[in-house]
C-alpha cells in the first residue's frame, strides 16, 4: 500500500493545484470530459484557456468552473510540462483558433 501511494504522490501532486500555471496538465475524472487530459496554455481575466488531449481540442473555462472543479475534484492536477512541450500545445491551440476563424 505505501508503494501505491508513494507513485501516486509522485504523479498527483496536490501542492500545485492551487496554481494556475501555463504549461500545467490536469486529468479531467468526470463529464463529457471523462478521462481526458488539459493543457493550460493561456490565462485571461476571467477566463482559462486549455488544449484537450487527445483530440487536440480548444476548451475555455471560467475561473470560477475551474476552482470548482478543483475543489470537488472533477479535475485533478498532474505536471507542469516543460517549456518547449507547452509551447508546442500553445502553438495547436492558437493553429485551431485560426482554423476556427476562416470556417
Amino acid at each position: 500500500m505505501r508503494i501505491w501511494e508513494s507513485l501516486k504522490a509522485l504523479f498527483y501532486r496536490k501542492d500545485s493545484t492551487a496554481q494556475c500555471t501555463v504549461g500545467n496538465i490536469y486529468h479531467i475524472h468526470t463529464g463529457t470530459h471523462r478521462n481526458k487530459f488539459i493543457i493550460l496554455v493561456n490565462t485571461s481575466e476571467k477566463k482559462l484557456s486549455f488544449l484537450l488531449l487527445p483530440e487536440g481540442k480548444n476548451l475555455i473555462i471560467e475561473y470560477k468552473d475551474y476552482n470548482i472543479g478543483i475543489e470537488s475534484k472533477i479535475i485533478e492536477y498532474v505536471e507542469t510540462l516543460p517549456r518547449k512541450i507547452s509551447k508546442v500545445c500553445k502553438m495547436q491551440y492558437e493553429k485551431n483558433e485560426y482554423v476556427d476563424c476562416r470556417r
